[in-house]
């Protein structure tokens, strides 16, 4: 059986979750084909016999109200893979395997997670809904989902989000395309979790964005050895139990014993 993903790079990062999510199914090549048009052309004109099964990211496109149906056609229901290696646990026992002698009690404090995810929810919403009001009105001239994280950090510490940075591309798009923002923000309150205060999920939000801060809060607060981002989010699925994958665990089973 193969499976097909979307990203370049990411078979090593699936082949963990894979593994555990379904420990009893084998499976013999994972495809990385490039983004999600490819994937729906893949999967158009895929005439093997041997059963497949491609998992996309959700990204907007439930929002968009253009998910792609087709019974071998998996959407993960956060934005993408990145959101589901976010378990306080696991970063924990990251940190625990780079600094051997704290105990994990210390870093459980020292780490404050909920908090800081929280913070980070918090200050990353409106940025998001703002990208997706992007893509809905088909604004192309204004980049998006793609500005890499960093962008947003503080020059300074790259665990913290850059509040002027985030105010100023929504009054980039605010005044180029004469959009009333708080008006448009009403109708994604509970998508965007815009008016919540705590206890926040980010389902909404890039998990490549919150790996991306968690990995220099960790960093800095710990000391951590500097790694590649690739590599980071690698041994973090290493510590991760992927429950909140059940839901794919299901399908995917669902769907090969039909």
């Amino acid at each position: 059986m193969d499976f097909f993903i979307e990203d370049i790079g990411q078979d090593a990062l699936y082949a963990v979750i894979l593994l555990k999510l379904l420990p009893n199914i084998k499976f013999d090549n994972i495809y990385p084909l490039g983004g999600k048009k490819n994937m729906i052309e893949h999967v158009k004109n895929n005439k093997n016999r041997r059963k497949s099964v491609y998992i996309v990211d959700k990204d907007f496109d439930d929002l968009l109200r253009k998910k792609y149906r087709r019974r071998n056609f998996f959407y993960l229901e956060r934005y993408c893979i990145e959101n589901y290696l976010i378990e306080d646990d696991a970063f924990i026992k990251f940190i625990r395997s780079e600094k051997p002698s704290l105990k994990i009690t210390d870093i459980g404090k020292k780490l404050t997670f909920n908090i800081y995810c929280d913070y980070l929810v918090k200050n990353l919403r409106t940025l998001f809904c703002t990208y997706l009001l992007v893509q809905m009105q088909k604004l192309d001239k204004i980049e998006n989902c793609k500005i890499p994280p960093e962008y947003f950090a503080l020059n300074h510490d790259k665990s913290m989000v850059n509040e002027q940075k985030v105010q100023e591309y929504l009054e980039n798009v605010r005044n180029t395309y004469k959009i009333n923002l708080e008006s448009e923000f009403d109708n994604y309150q509970k998508d965007f979790e815009l008016k919540k205060k705590n206890d926040l999920k980010g389902y909404n939000i890039s998990g490549k964005y919150l790996l991306s801060f968690i990995s220099h809060k960790i960093r800095k607060e710990f000391r951590c050895s500097q790694q590649p981002m690739i590599s980071f989010v690698y041994r973090i699925s290493e510590y991760c139990n992927f429950e909140s994958l059940k839901f794919l665990r299901i399908k995917i089973n669902r769907y090969l014993n039909n």
